[in-house]
């Protein structure tokens, strides 16, 4: 089976005039922005993808663009995992008659959390984890290499491990990192594709579920650290060979917006909802749900509560139905695929993609997207209660080229 390593592209940074972001993109997939404003934070859109590494890693569906979060369709060439799909349709009535009869496996499953291990067991475990991740991200990745467990080795070669370790660096700096928990888990028969790790059932930030194999032993390690902009979550999956625990699997998420978490974000979008500001409660929830995703190792309890919360929010006009979206005023006319957020040193952004007719120039674009910028801050005026400016991107119809320009504002309230 084909690994997924998302790695959005190569990117650069030069300065240019203020409030202007410049973006071009071709076949290459190679971008670069420009930002005075910014030119004391790095401006990396690669930074903000997420990477999961694994052989049975979920289709790019799956995997969101944590930082950078989207809600709509693309119809241009926009970059390939900066659009988060909307809540998904449910699945079609299978066509199957239904089968009679019982089909039961017998399992047996038990997830011992932190303390609940043996304090010695605990220790190598953590270790284990820790030494991955230090080698992996230290001067010589490819000794992480030797740390993999069999089955993934002959699924990654030496070379592409350390191509994929630059591509740590490069995106997230990552640093600071700490453990949080430690799983243990026993099986017993025909293992579950999950098994649920609970402290309180009861309480949705009491549980979580991971993915498991048919190994009878294996653990998890759970650790955040940091990148240059935002949280990073950390999730290695652990099995034992000849009594050595070796990594069947790890992922990366960003998991925070604007530095706050998916609980502060949640709170944010409720008092958003409460006034009445339809659209910043929309971009809030969503995000939230975003920041809380973990990739198909690791599900988190209270991910789904706060994507209920999203699939009931109350969408404003301009945001009904299906993507692509028509904005209408006086003055002209735009076609919008996506409408989302950013974070950027502590703030964040509304972001709004549109595509332009073929042949548009660069000050065509430019002048289309301070025109989409005032219309947005027309119709929504309470955007600035909690994003501090906006973020238009112009899309050339049929191809990579694009143009994007910020327009700043401090928020009124924190």
């Amino acid at each position: 089976m084909q690994r997924e390593l998302i790695v959005d592209r190569t990117f650069k940074r030069h300065f240019s005039s203020p409030n202007r972001i410049r973006e071009k993109s071709d076949n290459s997939q190679s971008v670069n922005y420009a930002a005075s404003r910014f030119s004391s934070v790095p401006l990396y859109p690669a930074m903000l993808s997420n990477l999961v590494f694994n052989k049975r890693t979920l289709p790019a569906s799956w995997l969101a663009s944590i930082t950078l979060l989207l809600i709509g369709c693309s119809a241009t060439p926009l970059p390939p995992v900066t659009a988060v799909p909307a809540v998904p349709a449910p699945p079609a009535a299978s066509k199957e008659p239904a089968k009679r009869g019982l089909s039961a496996s017998f399992f047996a499953a038990s997830c011992a959390r932190d303390t609940e291990i043996d304090a010695t067991k605990r220790d190598v475990i953590v270790l284990a984890g820790l030494s991955f991740m230090e080698a992996l991200l230290g001067k010589d990745p490819s000794s992480a290499f030797d740390l993999f467990s069999k089955e993934e080795q002959a699924e990654l070669t030496r070379p592409r491990l350390v191509e994929m370790a630059a591509g740590f660096h490069k995106l997230f700096e990552p640093k600071g990192l700490a453990v949080d928990h430690t799983y243990f888990i026993r099986l017993k028969g025909k293992a579950p594709d999950r098994v649920v790790c609970a402290r309180d059932l009861s309480k949705p930030d009491g549980r979580s579920s991971v993915r498991v194999t048919s190994t009878p032993e294996q653990a998890y390690v759970l650790a955040t650290g940091n990148s240059h902009n935002e949280r990073l979550a950390v999730t290695i999956w652990l099995v034992p060979e000849a009594q050595v625990w070796k990594v069947q699997a790890f992922s990366i998420y960003v998991s925070s917006l604007g530095r706050r978490d998916a609980a502060q974000i949640l709170e944010l979008a409720r008092k958003q909802q409460a006034l009445g500001h339809d659209l910043n409660a929309l971009l809030l929830h969503f995000a939230a749900g975003a920041i809380s995703d973990r990739g198909p190792l690791l599900q988190i309890g209270t991910a789904q509560p706060i994507s209920e919360e999203f699939s009931k929010a109350k969408r404003p006009p301009e945001m009904e139905g299906t993507p692509p979206w028509s904005w209408k005023d006086e003055r002209a006319t735009f076609k919008i695929m996506q409408v989302g957020s950013l974070g950027i040193a502590g703030k964040i952004y509304v972001v709004i993609d549109h595509e332009v007719p073929p042949r548009t120039t660069s000050e065509e674009m430019e002048r289309a997207n301070r025109g989409l910028i005032a219309h947005f801050k027309r119709r929504f005026p309470e955007y600035a209660d909690v994003f501090a400016g906006l973020l238009a991107r112009a899309h050339e119809q049929g191809t990579g080229k694009g143009y994007g320009t910020v327009d700043e504002e401090e928020p009124k309230h924190d």
